[in-house]
């Protein structure tokens, strides 16, 4: 709708009260669905929706044929998103926990990928956090929780990093 006011100017519009209503949540959408289906605002206006309160029927809710992504996918190469998008989302999707399927795609994308990368990678995460003070800083963990902390890695191997880090493996 912006880029058809954008296009054609304020003069090829009208914003009008067409009917006023109590403030009911049924009758507003009751009648909104009426006067959507009267002006046939799908067909001939802006809306995607054709139920009023509902995504059900959008335009995009369909699943897209190959060609279909293909041409939103060009459509949309090489446009990127501002730092604050970035960050907005980002901050949306904190503490969500993975499904078991993007776990899995993560895994295989891990599997697949060049043992140089993962250390870069390493590289870049000890760089980006390089100066910044442990949150465990001036902190001491209490009794029961050091207890339950040995209590879980009892029985447990060390493994060749721990060992070396002890003094226990020696150069051959």
């Amino acid at each position: 709708m912006q880029r058809a006011w954008n296009k054609y100017g304020e003069a090829a519009f009208a914003f009008e009260v067409i009917e006023e209503i109590p403030l009911d949540k049924r009758l507003m959408i009751e009648r909104e669905q009426f006067w959507m289906d009267a002006f046939e605002v799908v067909e001939n206006g802006y809306n995607i929706c054709p139920i009023a309160e509902s995504r059900l029927g959008a335009k995009w809710d369909h699943p897209q044929t190959p060609e279909e992504r293909e041409k939103r996918s060009v459509a949309l190469r090489g446009k990127t998103k501002s730092k604050e998008h970035n960050e907005k989302v980002s901050r949306a999707l904190r503490g969500r926990p993975f499904t078991e399927q993007r776990r899995q795609n993560i895994i295989s994308a891990l599997a697949k990928e060049d043992p140089n990368a993962k250390q870069e990678r390493y590289k870049k995460l000890a760089q980006a956090l390089r100066g910044r003070v442990s949150p465990m800083r001036g902190k001491t963990y209490s009794a029961e929780v050091r207890e339950r902390m040995a209590q879980a890695h009892r029985g447990k191997p060390w493994t060749e990093k721990q060992r070396a880090a002890r003094g226990l493996i020696t150069g051959s």
